[in-house]
């Protein structure tokens, strides 16, 4: 179900970035967190049967989510229409060759990395499931509520994680093991801000191989192996740790790479303006 209606996920992303490109970010928050919040209703709803719904569990994850990305792309796709009028859309089956040849050069290594990030997550689940099922299901909802308050205030996920994780039916196991967690993951999405700001600035100067590196080097070079490491202490608790320990190597790599690509192309142009 999610694999035929990608067509939605692409929509979604890149309607939300044409308010980025000409700097209404305000309108691209909205799109986000309607499809998050949209998402984060229907899960409980369509995955336990909620309110009448019929329970459909991880099909209903899935429904859930394609919902919520189709929401958000109509949002989207409205906003630009309506707000956004430096951009003016236009639909065709023969684009120019040169737009081809400058979306395939700065696409292709995003592309690469939301294959590689899956199979990320299928690693670090692979990992938390040698400790018990109720680990993978925590690392799910948190990513889930966290990645929503991302974009919203993380600060009511670090007060309240155990009012959201009971929002999917979770068991006392997953609460005692959760609330530590999705604190631990919501102060980390600080650091992820820094990562995100440092790798669309990357892109935006048409370094997309560099700005890959930034995310690979948070997934592979740390977080699967940490994982992988601390896990052979028989400790759920030190397997936590290797998320904080890559979003601060990844923010690390992707400051000294910003500031390398600002000093290289960008610094010599503000100093030579008039004033």
């Amino acid at each position: 179900m999610y694999l035929g209606c990608g067509i939605f996920t692409i929509a979604q992303l890149v309607l939300e970035r044409m308010p980025i490109a000409t700097g209404k970010t305000l309108y691209s928050m909205i799109s986000q967190a309607t499809g998050a919040i949209l998402n984060l209703i229907l899960d409980p709803i369509l995955i336990f049967g909620y309110f009448g719904a019929p329970k459909l569990g991880i099909s209903g994850a899935a429904l859930a989510t394609v919902i919520g990305q189709f929401a958000a792309a109509c949002i989207a796709l409205a906003l630009n229409l309506t707000k956004n009028k430096k951009v003016r859309l236009r639909f065709t089956l023969r684009p120019p060759l040169y737009a081809v040849r400058q979306v395939l050069h700065l696409g292709l290594p995003t592309t690469v990395l939301f294959a590689l990030n899956s199979f990320m997550m299928i690693s670090y689940n692979a990992v938390l499931n040698r400790f018990s099922s109720t680990a993978v299901a925590v690392f799910g909802a948190c990513s889930r509520v966290t990645g929503f308050f991302y974009a919203v205030v993380g600060a009511l996920c670090v007060g309240f994680p155990e009012m959201f994780l009971r929002m999917f039916n979770a068991t006392e196991d997953m609460i005692a093991i959760g609330v530590w967690r999705m604190r631990m993951l919501s102060c980390c999405y600080l650091l992820c801000g820094v990562r995100n700001m440092s790798t669309a600035i990357i892109q935006s100067l048409g370094h997309s191989v560099p700005s890959m590196a930034v995310d690979l080097s948070r997934n592979y070079a740390v977080l699967i192996p940490f994982a992988w490491l601390l896990s052979m202490t028989g400790s759920i608790d030190a397997v936590w740790v290797s998320v904080p320990t890559a979003d601060v190597v990844s923010a690390v790599v992707g400051v000294l790479l910003m500031v390398r690509f600002y000093r290289k192309e960008i610094r010599g142009l503000v100093e030579t303006q008039p004033v």
